[in-house]
């Protein structure tokens, strides 16, 4: 069995191009007309994207350009994979802040992985393919 899984999930290229549509309207709505600022954000948020990886030492997730971390395993206390519902606990998707689950890093996905650190700290990543990523979790949690 490999001890190691990596994976990334960006945005869908529709969902930059409704945003780009959507800000191009309210922008001409209001009377602007350079439309250099729409571009820049399409180009943006297409280029977001969450990468999550997984050796035998710790899990690194990032979400270029903004986050960059990695916990090492010993200090994860408990996981869980389990559906994901973004509107519902999350109030949507990107980089979110939820008292109860702590802090979130939601694409669109229908599953996440919810961690519990050995300091009580929360973290959710969205994963892709769940039953890949539990069995490496799983076989590098008891080595």
């Amino acid at each position: 069995m490999e001890n190691e899984y990596s994976e990334s999930i960006g945005t869908p290229f529709i969902v930059a191009l409704l945003l780009f549509v959507l800000l191009g309207i309210l922008l001409a709505f209001v009377g602007f007309d350079n439309y250099i600022y729409p571009i820049i954000i399409l180009l943006l948020v297409s280029l977001i994207r969450l990468r999550v990886s997984i050796n035998t030492n710790e899990l690194r997730y990032s979400v270029f350009p903004f986050v960059r971390k990695k916990v090492p395993l010993s200090e994860i206390q408990s996981f869980e994979i389990k559906s994901l519902n973004a509107m519902g606990d999350f109030l949507g998707w990107g980089i979110r802040y939820s008292p109860q689950l702590g802090w979130a890093y939601i694409f669109f996905t229908k599953d996440a992985l919810y961690l519990t650190k050995t300091s009580g700290k929360k973290l959710v990543l969205s994963i892709r393919n769940k039953d890949q990523f539990y069995s490496v979790l799983e076989t590098t949690k008891t080595d």
